[in-house]
């Protein structure tokens, strides 16, 4: 009888520990190769700078929190390649339907040009500021696309020359897990 109990005892200890065992095996020693994010996810800081928009009135980062955000830094002369950065952040917008109102498009102007108001027409909604904001490395951050939580921090970058596709995966993705811009604790 003494075995018996025993063996139960030592049975229910290892069906109780060792998926705790296992559970710290994987979250200490165990790192997957692959993420499921397309954008490189990068240490979470504040947006910092001071930013007016195009009439030179202040705006407020502030103003943004609630909302995911793409956002551009980048000359107002805008070449080829700003273009389609600028287009694929509103492809990857409209893409999300019933949740693209949870998403802001934001271009910061780094220079004191002025962007083209014809082009800009196909961009409507787009919120257009002057400043510099200070992005996390690489140098030249006009060549990337950075995406901000609700929270205000930017938490990932697209690579140059993105994927549009995998952009919309990553933004349906946060549309359908996040909570945090419905006012989810």
């Amino acid at each position: 009888m003494k075995n018996n109990a025993r063996k139960m005892l030592l049975l229910l200890v290892a069906v109780c520990g060792l998926p705790i065992v296992l559970s710290y095996v994987a979250f200490y020693v165990w790192k997957p190769e692959k993420t499921m994010n397309y954008g490189e996810l990068i240490e979470p800081a504040g947006l910092q700078g001071s930013f007016t928009d195009l009439s030179g009135t202040a705006v407020s980062v502030e103003s943004l929190r609630g909302k995911w955000v793409l956002l551009y830094a980048g000359p107002a002369g805008c070449e080829a390649a700003c273009k389609q950065l600028i287009y694929y952040m509103r492809q990857s917008r409209t893409a999300q339907g019933e949740h693209m109102d949870r998403i802001e498009r934001v271009w910061v102007i780094t220079d004191q040009g002025t962007p083209d108001a014809n082009w800009l027409k196909d961009y409507p909604g787009m919120k257009v500021w002057r400043g510099e904001p200070r992005l996390p490395a690489p140098a030249d951050p006009a060549r990337h696309v950075y995406l901000l939580d609700p929270l205000g921090k930017l938490i990932m970058r697209y690579p140059e020359n993105p994927e549009p596709k995998r952009i919309i995966k990553d933004l349906s993705r946060l549309m359908k897990f996040s909570n945090v811009d419905r006012g989810a604790k």
